[in-house]
């Protein structure tokens, strides 16, 4: 990985991928409702 050129660093790659990422819930528990949830939750936020 020597090769490797990182542009950013430290909390400037933090905060530029913080702008792009979405954190989903997910583990074996999840109940049917819960997963309802999540869904549907992402779909109104998406449709914003």
């Amino acid at each position: 990985m020597s090769d490797c050129i990182i542009p950013m660093s430290g909390p400037d790659i933090t905060e530029s991928v913080a702008q792009r990422a979405i954190a989903l819930p997910f583990h074996n528990n999840l109940s049917a409702e819960q997963v309802e949830y999540v869904c549907e939750t992402l779909k109104a936020v998406h449709d914003e």
